[in-house]
């Protein structure tokens, strides 16, 4: 992965966001924004009680999901902040409603955080959630953790693999797609993505980006893209991991195309990196909750995505979106996948 395209990029941020503040579309009114991105009813009881072999999701908006897998629960980037920013009365502000509070989660086992922008690591998420779970990040951020007073912190490299049990947690360095696992372990590998990493405009590419694999012994494998370029790790992901069965991908924030090409996805990157993992069923992320300086308009990503599974004659329902608060998952026997 070339890091060196990298430099400078805190500075381009800042111009980019200055340059597109009269240039992006309006936000649709609350009436559209209640019409198109309703808040679902929250499936509890299929949370309190997922199907065996599954994976369930529930979006709670942007990059931040509640995965259940194995028995255990986790959290991707979780965000639950009204706005993603170092102040509380500027930056992107969520204009979708929560469907809800950090107190109405399950037992959290662990957290996996993709990188350090705002929108994907939130300060007063992470100290409600405490110490409580197992937060696992890339190189480099563990320091930003400990500063917070959260010690339960495992840093990993990618193609780094830890196997998370009840009772123990261990760091392999060793092929993980090979690692060894009792039916009361997963295995979640760091791996890599085409991104960058700054809390501030002098930290930029100080600390590591990575995306995330958890895979269930004898069961499904779920992989979550964090935030992402299209680039060609996601085939040797494929070719290293093996089947992935569920996987979110980013969809938002890429247009204009000449800025945002080398760090987030378009939808149509989306449909390929879906197609490059070999994932069975993928959903969109990284979209229609913050107000962010992209220039498409919010509700565009969906709509993108599904003219290009048309335009590839896949089907519809194998990249598709949830509702805020939204609970959905597959249930893997055999090697058959179906929906719950």
């Amino acid at each position: 992965m070339d890091h060196e395209m990298f430099k400078g990029k805190a500075f381009k941020v800042l111009k980019f966001m200055y340059e597109s503040k009269t240039k992006r579309a309006s936000l649709p009114s609350q009436e559209e924004l209640d019409k198109y991105l309703p808040l679902s009813q929250t499936n509890w009881n299929l949370i309190s009680a997922p199907p065996p072999s599954s994976i369930t999701l529930t979006w709670i908006g942007h990059s931040s999901f509640l995965v259940q897998i194995g028995g255990l629960n986790f959290l991707t980037d979780p965000v639950f902040s009204n706005r993603a920013s170092p102040v509380p009365f500027m930056g992107p502000w969520r204009y979708a409603k929560l469907p809800f509070g950090v107190e109405k989660l399950p037992k959290i086992d662990f957290v996996v955080i993709s990188h350090s922008h705002y929108d994907h690591l939130d300060l007063d998420t992470v100290r409600k959630l405490g110490n409580g779970p197992v937060w696992y990040v890339g190189l480099g951020l563990k320091e930003w953790f400990l500063g917070e007073g959260i010690t339960n912190v495992v840093e990993m490299d990618w193609w780094q693999s830890v196997k998370f049990g009840k009772s123990n947690v261990e760091v392999e360095d060793s092929e993980p797609w090979l690692l060894a696992l009792s039916s009361s372990l997963l295995q979640i590998t760091c791996t890599p993505c085409q991104h960058w990493s700054a809390r501030t405009p002098f930290d930029a590419c100080k600390t590591l980006w990575c995306s995330w694999v958890v895979r269930d012994a004898g069961g499904p494998t779920f992989f979550f893209a964090g935030d992402t370029a299209h680039c060609p790790v996601f085939e040797e992901i494929r070719r290293r991991v093996g089947k992935i069965h569920c996987s979110l991908i980013p969809i938002g924030a890429y247009l204009p195309r000449k800025f945002m090409k080398d760090h987030h996805a378009s939808p149509e990157d989306a449909v390929q990196i879906h197609l490059a993992l070999g994932s069975s069923w993928s959903v969109g992320c990284h979209w229609g909750t913050l107000r962010q300086k992209a220039l498409e308009h919010v509700l565009d990503p969906p709509k993108v995505v599904q003219a290009e599974l048309e335009r590839r004659k896949m089907k519809p329902t194998d990249f598709e979106v949830m509702k805020h608060g939204e609970t959905r998952g597959i249930v893997v026997q055999g090697g058959m996948v179906s929906k719950i």
